[in-house]
């Protein structure tokens, strides 16, 4: 799931394929990551209020997810919120 604004070109580049990334923040991360374990029975569902879709859990009663750690990329550099700085 992808959260936060679109990534955006550096100041002053004009080649998008040149340009180091910029997409997210640590406050406003562009990607949450969860993770599933086998027997988890999960459905996407796209909001149309925010344009952003979410793992939900198809079962009554099951509780919701939430992001396990956040992913951002800051001039190029993948961020992450984990402790030990993985991405996986």
């Amino acid at each position: 799931m992808t959260t936060g604004v679109p990534p955006t070109l550096q100041p002053g580049t004009t080649n998008t394929l040149a340009a180091p990334l910029s997409w997210g923040s640590s406050t406003n991360p562009a990607i949450e990551v969860h993770r599933a374990t086998v027997g988890d029975n999960l459905q996407a569902v796209f909001d149309q209020t925010t344009q952003t879709w979410t793992w939900q859990p198809i079962t009554t009663g099951e509780s919701s997810l939430s992001g396990d750690y956040s992913l951002w990329v800051t001039n190029g550099t993948v961020n992450t919120s984990q402790v030990n700085g993985s991405i996986y």
